[in-house]
């Protein structure tokens, strides 16, 4: 009877942690949309539309967005034909294609991957309106 007695208790949603796993948009899954979410996604699919997420995104080798990507990270090792404004951190990884403007505080790309497009680099901590504004002050 000890078999019994074992039992794990399963866990409710309400009982998880904090850290989400992320959302994983499947291979040979598309969407047609804006999606907005508030932890990590990662694309393995297509996406057409705008993202915005508060977190992470990361299109993987062969995930596809067209569309513009709002975020705190921005990892790319598939295809993103639209523009990227990231608070954070872009990555533009070997293979990775970025067809459209960035507007990121640091920016890395590994030999390899392809940028068709402007990059403005932004400061960390400063708001887009209070950076205007020291530049228009410059003048």
């Amino acid at each position: 009877m000890e078999l019994f007695e074992k039992r794990q208790k399963r866990q409710s949603p309400d009982d998880r942690s904090e850290e989400q796993a992320p959302s994983i948009l499947s291979t040979g899954t598309v969407i047609t949309g804006q999606v907005k979410l508030t932890y990590d996604l990662r694309i393995d699919g297509v996406v057409v539309g705008d993202i915005c997420s508060e977190k992470t995104v990361v299109i993987s080798r062969g995930g596809e967005v067209h569309g513009n990507i709002k975020a705190a990270f921005l990892s790319i090792y598939g295809h993103l034909d639209g523009n990227a404004d990231v608070t954070e951190h872009t990555f533009l990884w070997k293979d990775g294609f970025l067809n459209g403007n960035l507007k990121t505080t640091e920016l890395e790309i590994e030999a390899g991957a392809r940028f068709e497009g402007k990059c403005e680099m932004t400061r960390k901590g400063v708001g887009m309106a209070d950076q205007d504004k020291e530049e228009q002050d410059q003048f």
